[in-house]
């Protein structure tokens, strides 16, 4: 126990450590927001894989198919093309609207391409709803993961790690985010890999654990998951992917187009050995400990209950990185809505950077403090919470971006729709409770399509000042 508790307090206190060196990158909110656009391949690649792996990931993920089996993990590929989208068109869009404009964040993206500042506000006000969503499940996936392997009360550890990650995003912003998110995916990495491996062999090897997985369940090794179930959840984090805010700030940092792409490549490979990982851990924990009281704490018992102390640490320590490096990323996306998209943008044009920055930290650490005691409602699966985030999510923001960036004719009354549609049609399926077993994707992302296409159509075209803003390419 007090080797695992050395660990752990070891990566919080790195971590402080990134977030001092970063601050001193600081001295414009360009540099605060968007990491002054300077970041290298390595790096950038490692952030946007980090960016897209969660709490979901290394507790939902392991604990969805602890339940359901392997089909689980073909939600992957959806998040892989997703990528190559990103990589060829999104991205490298984003870059060149950086580049000629200094936008800082989404929310510039939307009011600009769309000529309209109402848009731009109604998308912070999204991303302020949305993404505080998924704070909340960063934080009770670390409660959880705390009280089963350590016996630690939930709201002790959420509270002692969200000051750590507020600390740090304080310090330095987007740069502290991104080279927090290096040196935790390298955390990610030793800890997962280490894990699956001694866990795959304690399950006696692939093949003994596949014939013992079919023993508890024949459906475990193959359709454990309706298919239905398993294209939603996919469709969900892979239109989530498309023009991702989270993602889509980092484009902005990356130094150049040809990084961006690299840097996609670099987190497609990253996240596969992930994936391979996550699964692994999932299905050896089920032939190991098959009658847990919940899926969600199959990561912690491995931990505790299989590995070494320093690598049972390790892992922990890796669950804590997949929650901050996404916590971190979103914290500082919305406390810029607020300050920048909303503030600003609308009430206080003659902000100086100054002003903007101190405003986005006071905001950032509101935000990250009023999600602290909100983390004690009853909420379902960490998993099934980031579904339901990635399905509002996609369906709005994936149509009006991804069409945005590729075609010239949608306008201000297009993209506007576009985003209510998706937004109003996901959300209101969601409470519903997906009605006839339809997932709310289907009707957030057609409503998004047909709210874009009703709006373009019956309205005038973009000016050309904007259609040349976003399709004549720049000096990246």
């Amino acid at each position: 126990m007090g080797i695992i508790l050395t660990v752990m307090v070891l990566y919080l206190v790195a971590c402080i450590a990134i977030g001092i060196f970063s601050r001193g990158r600081v001295k414009t909110e360009d540099d605060f927001l968007a990491a002054g656009g300077k970041i290298g391949i390595l790096a950038g690649g490692s952030s946007l894989a980090a960016a897209q792996m969660s709490v979901g990931t290394s507790i939902g993920t392991v604990g969805f198919i602890y339940a359901n089996g392997y089909n689980f993990s073909w939600i992957w590929p959806f998040i892989w093309v997703a990528w190559g989208i990103n990589a060829f068109w999104i991205g490298p869009k984003l870059k060149n609207f950086y580049v000629k404009t200094g936008a800082l964040t989404v929310p510039d993206f939307v009011g600009a391409r769309f000529e309209s500042d109402f848009a731009r506000t109604v998308t912070a006000l999204i991303l302020l709803v949305a993404f505080s969503l998924t704070i909340m499940a960063e934080l009770i996936g670390i409660g959880t993961i705390f009280s089963v392997a350590l016996n630690i009360p939930p709201m002790y550890t959420i509270t002692v790690c969200a000051v750590v990650f507020i600390i740090y995003t304080i310090g330095g912003g987007l740069f502290s985010v991104i080279y927090t998110s290096l040196f935790q995916m390298c955390i990610f990495l030793v800890g997962f890999v280490s894990a699956a491996v001694i866990a795959v062999n304690a399950a006696g090897g692939l093949i003994q654990m596949n014939t013992q997985l079919a023993a508890i369940d024949a459906s475990l090794i193959g359709q454990g998951m309706p298919v239905s179930n398993v294209i939603a959840g996919g469709l969900s984090f892979g239109f989530m992917m498309i023009g991702y805010p989270l993602i889509a700030v980092r484009f902005y940092a990356i130094k150049d187009k040809k990084a961006i792409r690299d840097s996609c490549g670099i987190a497609i490979v990253l996240q596969a050995v992930i994936a391979t990982c996550v699964c692994l851990m999932g299905v050896s924990a089920r032939v190991l400990f098959p009658d847990m009281l919940s899926p969600d704490h199959a990561t912690a018992t491995i931990a505790i209950n299989l590995l070494p102390a320093v690598l049972g640490g390790l892992l922990l320590a890796a669950v804590l990185a997949s929650s901050q490096s996404t916590a971190s990323g979103v914290l500082l996306m919305v406390s810029s809505a607020v300050s920048y998209d909303i503030v600003k943008s609308r009430f206080r044009p003659n902000m100086t950077d100054e002003e903007v920055l101190k405003m986005s930290r006071i905001i950032l650490v509101i935000i990250g403090l009023v999600c602290i005691p909100l983390t004690q409602l009853e909420l379902p699966l960490i998993q099934q919470i980031w579904i339901d985030a990635a399905s509002i999510i996609g369906s709005t923001f994936a149509m009006p971006t991804l069409l945005g960036v590729i075609w010239k004719r949608p306008n201000r009354l297009g993209g506007t729709l576009s985003i209510i549609f998706g937004f109003v049609c996901s959300t209101g399926w969601m409470l519903l409770g997906n009605p006839y077993g339809v997932s709310c994707i289907y009707l957030g992302v057609v409503g998004s399509l047909v709210g874009l296409l009703i709006g373009t159509f019956s309205s005038p075209p973009p000016s050309e000042e904007t259609i040349k803003l976003f399709f004549e390419e720049a000096e990246a």
